[in-house]
Formats: C-alpha cells, sequence, structure tokens
C-alpha cells in the first residue's frame, strides 16, 4: 500500500461526503456547488453514486440506522476528517472508491439527524411549533437537475448562473431560477430533460420563445431545438405554459393517456400519478385536449379533466389552477387528502393519516411560509390536527 495515495483518496472520499450532504442541505456556497457539479460530471460512477445518495428513500433507509447511535460522537469523528477547504485546482480520482459510498451515507445521515433531532424525539404539536426554526421545515426553493443530450447532468440552483453548455449550436444559458436556450440546431434530434424535485421549482424557456413554470415533482422532456413539424414535449407532474405563437408548428404536450394541441397560448397542466386524473386549464387562447377515443376542444376558462377513461370539460377556477405559479396555495372546498398532497410535493414530507378524516379545506395560503405556519393555518380553518416524526406529517382528527 502506498500511504500518500491512500490518504489522497480518503480526503476526496471525505470532500465528496461533505459536498453531497451540503447539497441536500441546500448550503453549499457558489465555489463549492461548481466543485461538485465537476465531480458529479467527472464520471458515470459518480453521477450514478450522487443519485443514489441523494434519493429520499436511500436517505430514510440510512438514517434508521443511524438513529441507534451516538449522535455528536459519530458527527464529530466524521467532520474532523473532513478537508473543508477544497485544495487549489483539485484534481478528483476517476474511480469511485468504497469509502466514498460510506462516508457519504454516513455524514448524509448524520447531518439530516443532527438538524431534526428534536422532531425525532416524538410527535410534536405544530400548532405549538410556529415560530420554532430549530424544528421547522423550509417551504421549497428554485432547483432542478439537467439531463443534456449526452447523458451529462447538471445541477440547477440560483449559484449555477450564466452559461451552460452549447449544445449542437444551441446556447443554455440559467438565471438561477430559470434556463433558456438560444439558437436553432438543423437537423438535430438532441432531446433534454429537466427533473424538478419534492421542494423545487423551475421555470424554463424553450428555444421557440416559449415559457414552461415547472412545479415541484415534475418533469419535462423536449427537444433542444425545434426542427420538426409540430412542437412536441412530454410532462408529468404540473407545468404552465406561455406558448409562443406559430401556425406552422403546433405545440404539443403529451402526458400520460392525453395530448394537447394550441397554435399560441396559455394553459395550466396537472398530471401527477398519484392524483389519478389529468387536468388541463385554459387561461387564454384554445387548446385541444384528445386521448385516445376523444378529443375536446377548450375556450377561454374552461377546463378538461381525464379520469378512468373519460373526458369531462367543464367551467374552471382559473385563478385556483394558476395559485402555484404565483406563489400560492389556494384550497377551494379541497378535501384533506388533495391538500395534504400538495403539501407533502412543496415542503418534501411524508403524511400519514390516524383515522378517515373528513374535513375539506377553504383557504389561501402563500407558498414562502415555513412548515409550521403552514399547518398552524390549516389547523385553524377546520377540526384536525398535525403532529410530526422526522419528516412524515401525522393528520388525526
Amino acid at each position: 500500500m502506498k500511504p500518500d495515495r491512500q490518504m489522497h483518496t480518503d480526503d476526496d472520499a471525505y470532500r465528496a461526503a461533505y459536498l453531497i450532504a451540503g447539497y441536500i442541505k441546500r448550503t453549499l456556497s457558489t465555489r463549492e456547488h461548481e466543485e461538485l457539479d465537476a465531480w458529479v460530471e467527472a464520471s458515470d460512477e459518480n453521477m450514478k453514486l450522487f443519485e443514489d445518495l441523494t434519493d429520499e428513500d436511500n436517505i430514510g433507509q440510512a438514517m434508521s440506522y443511524f438513529k441507534s447511535l451516538n449522535i455528536d460522537a459519530a458527527y464529530n469523528r466524521v467532520k474532523a476528517k473532513i478537508p473543508f477547504e477544497s485544495p487549489a485546482k483539485k484534481t478528483w480520482p476517476k474511480f469511485i472508491s468504497i469509502a466514498i459510498a460510506a462516508s457519504v451515507i454516513i455524514l448524509v445521515s448524520i447531518i439530516w439527524l443532527v438538524k431534526h433531532n428534536d422532531i425525532a424525539t416524538g410527535n410534536k404539536d405544530w400548532a405549538k411549533q410556529q415560530g420554532d426554526s430549530s424544528v421547522d421545515i423550509a417551504a421549497g426553493t428554485h432547483r432542478a437537475t439537467l439531463h443534456l443530450a449526452n447523458g451529462k447532468t447538471i445541477l440547477l440552483d440560483h449559484t449555477k448562473k450564466g452559461i451552460l453548455v452549447n449544445e449542437d449550436g444551441v446556447s443554455i444559458e440559467n438565471s438561477g431560477e430559470s434556463i433558456s436556450y438560444t439558437g436553432t440546431a438543423e437537423g438535430s434530434d438532441a432531446m433534454n430533460t429537466i427533473d424538478v424535485p419534492k421542494g423545487g421549482q423551475y421555470t424554463l424557456q424553450l428555444s421557440d420563445g416559449t415559457t414552461v413554470w415547472l412545479n415541484a415533482a415534475s418533469s419535462i422532456t423536449y427537444p433542444v431545438s425545434f426542427t420538426g413539424r409540430e412542437r412536441k414535449i412530454t410532462l408529468t407532474g404540473e407545468a404552465f405554459f406561455d406558448v409562443a405563437p406559430n401556425a406552422h408548428q403546433p405545440f404539443l404536450v403529451h402526458t400520460g393517456e392525453v395530448d394537447i394541441t394550441v397554435l399560441g397560448t396559455r394553459f395550466n397542466v396537472q398530471a401527477y400519478r398519484e392524483e389519478n386524473m389529468i387536468r388541463t386549464t385554459l387561461v387564454a387562447g384554445k387548446v385541444r385536449v384528445s386521448t385516445a377515443k376523444q378529443s375536446q376542444e377548450l375556450s377561454l376558462g374552461r377546463q378538461a379533466l381525464y379520469r378512468q377513461g373519460d373526458l369531462i370539460v367543464s367551467e374552471a377556477d382559473t385563478a385556483a389552477a394558476m395559485a402555484w405559479k404565483n406563489g400560492n396555495f389556494s384550497f377551494r372546498g379541497e378535501p384533506i387528502e388533495n391538500v395534504m398532497r400538495q403539501v407533502a410535493r412543496w415542503y418534501d414530507v411524508q403524511v400519514e393519516y390516524k383515522e378517515k378524516i373528513n374535513q375539506h379545506f377553504t383557504a389561501e395560503i402563500s407558498r414562502d411560509v415555513p412548515l409550521s405556519k403552514m399547518l398552524g393555518l390549516l389547523q385553524k380553518t377546520s377540526s384536525v390536527h398535525f403532529n410530526i416524526n422526522n419528516r412524515t406529517i401525522i393528520v388525526s382528527p
């Protein structure tokens, strides 16, 4: 064994652990975020490890084990080995050792436990926690992941600004809250994907000038440049579209079993799998909503609801449909299950019910407030109570 080489590998392992943990906590500086991007993009193994260890299910499994540890002692042991100041012109190794995987899991788990230690000690009544930031969960923020046609992944948030890449002659620029495509790639069939996690949102301007606002837990796949007879994109989750007019090139949104075709208009699409329906709400212009068996044209102020094979058109509450885009929750006689699914996506939490609750909510609440205030306001509007264990909200009568 070569001691110097081993020490270098260990340092890299703990540095990677620190950066990934900082990404999860959203505490990285601009320089650290750039360093993490470079490390993720350095190899397929790095990228796979990053994706695995930032997956909330994997983090949850690791947390279950570390609950049995002496948290303070373990945290201090790991922290002491981390080179918090990155050496100049650091060169990351092109392989992933077991040490990296182990140290990342350990550090991420410990940081999460330290951060939520008083939450983990038992259920807490959210109504008593308002104003106590030590046990609170922040609202979502601007963050997403961009997947390029060449397989590379770029993390998007406020720290990664400027020209990200030039792909097939098209420049991709990030403002910190949105990315935009400029230019035309003649004959290119390159496709990009943006994934917005729970607790995130992001805005995208396509190469044709169309703007797309993406809600939490949503994904969109689209061409780098629209060169065919139609402008076709694929959506899961929720998005608001402001489509650039082009009579010679219709814009097509494909989501599940529904296709939405427009020339130039503004509309919202909600297509979360867990909602078991696809809702298209028209705000301006006209759209055609089609399934394998039906096709309906929507006019201003109408919505199309697709559920269990049926497509139903009705009057729409456009203000409620656009509320998330404008920074608000808007509940209009919504059952508790519908409300809590929105809360779960925005605050990146889980929800459990003590028993069946037949409560409906009507409220307008800012999406900027921390979870404690959100739940406190909901609790005042109805006979329902919220407790929390780790990042799980327990709902009871």
